[in-house]
């Protein structure tokens, strides 16, 4: 090239493409990338899909059936006068909770999916909550009564009860049925200057480390493994919760010794 002829390179990282013979930018072969992109986002939403029917139509049976049954045995009471069994009420009345418990699960899974779950705050005793939350977990087998520990009573925030009250319930209901046989689940408050320590705590069988990032996530393999009466995204709603009240849940595991699921609620 002589001194006359204009120098068409480029320096390397400029971000700009040469001209070809006729001027034209050449363009950037992003179509098939952005195609492709787009195709696996899509086969990820529809694996998704299919993941929650699936899990639905699975979870939703149990009940369901326990359901006919005794309203059948009921029924067949009533039709030959004579009184109903007590038991038997307090099943279809059991069961009919589950169920409602259930649906809202799956309503609050889509609006923290979307970024539209509200708080309603007020003054609220996160002691108060925890105990109730307590009190609420269906009796397990071998499982022992949660205990719950607090440096001082109560401790008060400006949290969204009900919201708040569905967390702790999550997080305590997976502690006791993930507990080894005979162990009891602790829940520990501790205030501390930005807010209180919250930590549930329980020994089982630990968390393999490369499942710990998935703990969190709804319809992973950590919740495949760990089959339980439940649509397996109580930990899902739980962290949407705690995020959108200003705090930050993490999981500890130690095989054969203790898992603990931490957070600090701001005040």
């Amino acid at each position: 090239m002589n001194e006359n002829q204009e120098d068409r390179s480029l320096p390397f990282g400029s971000g700009k493409l040469p001209e070809d013979s006729a001027g034209k930018r050449a363009r950037k072969p992003s179509g098939t990338k952005a195609r492709r992109s787009c195709e696996e986002r899509l086969a990820e939403v529809e694996q998704r899909r299919n993941q929650l029917i699936a899990t639905t139509v699975h979870d939703f049976r149990g009940p369901l059936t326990s359901l006919l049954g005794f309203s059948q045995l009921v029924e067949r009471a009533l039709a030959q006068g004579k009184p109903c069994d007590p038991r038997h009420i307090q099943v279809i009345s059991r069961e009919a909770r589950r169920l409602n418990q259930m649906v809202d699960d799956l309503a609050d899974l889509s609006l923290i999916e979307m970024g539209k779950l509200e708080m309603e705050r007020e003054p609220t005793d996160i002691v108060a909550l925890a105990q109730k939350a307590i009190e609420r977990i269906p009796p397990t087998g071998g499982h022992p009564v949660p205990v719950l520990k607090a440096e001082r009573r109560p401790l008060a925030g400006n949290w969204d009860p009900n919201r708040l009250a569905q967390a702790l319930g999550h997080l305590i209901e997976h502690a006791v049925r993930s507990s080894a046989d005979g162990r009891q689940a602790t829940v520990t408050l501790a205030p501390e200057d930005s807010g209180v320590r919250v930590t549930v705590a329980y020994q089982g069988p630990g968390i393999p480390p490369e499942l710990l990032p998935l703990v969190f996530e709804p319809f992973s393999p950590f919740h495949r493994e760990r089959r339980t009466k439940s649509l397996g995204i109580g930990l899902f709603l739980a962290k949407g919760i705690i995020d959108a009240h200003g705090g930050n849940i993490r999981v500890q595991s130690e095989a054969g010794k203790e898992d603990r699921f931490v957070f600090v609620l701001p005040w």
